[in-house]
């Protein structure tokens, strides 16, 4: 087993829902402590506990708006995570059209929000999740990184954020 994260505190920003909740539980099998956060507004806390059953590990999870910031920096001062990987966000293709200036707010608000309460926290390391929608419909899967993602590809609110 790769010992790299074995005792390290990571934070998963919507760490409940599909994407976070499979993160908590490998991370928790890699010997990690995961800590989630996460505002339930499209999952739920019975994700946190199916993987604390299935790993044995104990998962801190707390309801909090990812864009208070305040809240961010009371969590990350009380369990001192080492890093961030950053989840939470609406992703809804169709529902960012006919909504995007929530998706502007919730998706950059909260970005916005971490970033400041890492800085003052003095958390540097980050993951930030993203999605191939930024890559619009121009390029031909299978996608990559080095790909470009103009402004002019993203064919929705959500590939732009």
């Amino acid at each position: 087993m790769d010992e790299t994260l074995r005792g390290q505190k990571v934070l998963l920003t919507g760490g409940a829902g599909f994407i976070g909740s499979h993160t908590a539980l490998v991370l928790c099998e890699l010997g990690a402590d995961a800590v989630v956060l996460d505002d339930f507004s499209n999952s739920s806390p019975q994700a946190i506990k199916r993987v604390e059953k299935l790993t044995g590990c104990s998962i801190p999870c707390e309801e909090i708006d990812c864009r208070d910031q305040s809240a961010l920096e009371d969590l990350i001062q009380r369990h001192k995570p080492e890093s961030v990987i950053h989840f939470a966000g609406l992703k809804a293709v169709g529902e960012s059209v006919a909504k995007p200036q929530l998706y502007f707010d919730v998706n950059l608000g909260s970005t916005n929000a971490l970033l400041g309460a890492m800085q003052n926290c003095g958390v540097k390391k980050l993951i930030f999740s993203s999605s191939a929608t930024v890559y619009g419909d121009k390029n031909v899967p299978p996608l990559n990184e080095s790909m470009p993602t103009p402004i002019e590809g993203a064919q929705n609110p959500y590939g732009l954020i």
